[in-house]
């Protein structure tokens, strides 16, 4: 639905900048009606995303950033992979002065892991676990 959704976004900015495309009024209208935004989230650069990480820091002292934070965090993880393929000799758009200004922020490059599947607890239904506290508070 994802990808759906993006090439609706694009097809109706070829449509606003006059060129050719499958998007028609009557799709436009129907998506309209159901309230779709036709926007995307504008792309931010590197020094940008940078400057979101030193608020971060500012408001909660640290930049261990939450994978689901405002994007921020996706973004880290992003950083994460790049270093390790910088320091594996592989091809990244990630350089060194990137780098040295994450490491003068105090960046965290390797996080804790997941233990494998077979010493995770069993994921349960809320339901099930909610019986199960029950049970241990009796």
């Amino acid at each position: 639905l994802r990808t759906w959704v993006e090439s609706q976004r694009k097809e109706y900015k070829k449509i606003r900048e006059g060129e050719d495309s499958f998007m028609t009024a009557s799709r436009i209208q129907r998506l309209n009606d159901l309230g779709f935004n036709f926007q995307t989230k504008p792309v931010l650069t590197w020094d940008q995303r940078f400057t979101k990480l030193i608020e971060f820091k500012q408001r909660y002292n640290h930049v261990q950033v939450p994978r689901q934070y405002e994007g921020l965090g996706k973004w880290i993880s992003e950083q994460r992979l790049k270093y390790r393929y910088l320091k594996e000799g592989k091809p990244t758009n990630l350089r060194h002065e990137q780098v040295d200004k994450l490491n003068e922020l105090g960046m965290v490059w390797q996080v804790i892991k997941q233990p494998p599947a077979h010493q995770r607890a069993d994921k349960k239904p809320w339901a099930v676990r909610f019986q199960e506290l029950l049970e241990f508070k009796e």
